[in-house]
């Protein structure tokens, strides 16, 4: 006797879309579908927020952590970002940063890492000034024109910039990588509300370390020693 032959099942197609979230699809501008992710994250106001946002990079050392920074920003569509950065590019500059090639050296660093990062979003406004930090800052009133300022360490400049920044509500960044280190500290205004969040009370936990233990914070500080004189393969 011959076993029967399996029927076969016929497959749903996948490619067809339910009319529920066709309908939903339907209604979106070609902006709320690119941006559908993190809207939901965020709403409408804080995309609002995030493109009216002009952002200001004081870039220096390898130059990296900056630009990673930038890209994050610009992603999501951030409105404007200027970057400051006084270096010509290197052959030791293409092995870290993705957005320099071949054919970017011995030119600015600043304008060529601009070019490849407006590539990520058209809808961004990017500019370059090759000018090293200390150059740019000589006229501090220029800082008052950003709404986030990213300042890469170590700079003998922090100073200066974070006390225009402090007296002027400016927030600031701090970033420094050496690594498999990095130091980033937040100078807010004394005032920043921040508004519309959608937290779970139920399962938000707050991972800080506000009361380390004694050999962590030793370890931690033989770790980071004098980590402004260290090189990247001094860590």
């Amino acid at each position: 006797m011959q076993p029967n032959p399996p029927k076969r099942v016929k497959m749903a197609d996948r490619s067809t879309t339910p009319p529920q979230l066709q309908a939903q699809s339907q209604g979106l501008t070609a902006k709320e579908k690119k941006y559908d992710r993190q809207l939901r994250l965020w709403a409408a106001s804080g995309q609002e927020a995030l493109e009216n946002a002009r952002i200001l990079l004081l870039n220096s050392g390898p130059g990296v952590v900056g630009v990673e920074t930038l890209k994050n920003l610009i992603l999501p569509g951030v409105g404007s970002f200027t970057i400051v950065d006084g270096a010509v590019v290197e052959e030791k500059d293409l092995g870290v940063n993705f957005f320099l090639t071949e054919e970017s050296l011995g030119k600015s660093r600043a304008e060529e890492s601009c070019i490849f990062l407006k590539e990520l979003n058209p809808e961004v406004v990017g500019h370059a000034i090759q000018s090293s930090v200390a150059s740019f800052i000589l006229n501090l009133q220029r800082l008052s024109q950003y709404t986030l300022i990213l300042l890469i360490g170590p700079s003998p400049e922090t100073h200066n910039v974070s006390t225009y920044c402090s007296a002027n509500s400016i927030p600031l960044f701090y970033i420094q990588s050496l690594g498999f280190y990095s130091h980033f500290s937040v100078q807010l205004p004394t005032q920043f509300p921040i508004i519309d969040t959608h937290p779970d009370p139920a399962s938000t936990q707050d991972l800080r370390l506000l009361e380390p233990w004694p050999e962590l914070v030793e370890h931690t500080k033989k770790a980071t020693n004098q980590i402004d004189q260290l090189s990247d393969h001094e860590h």
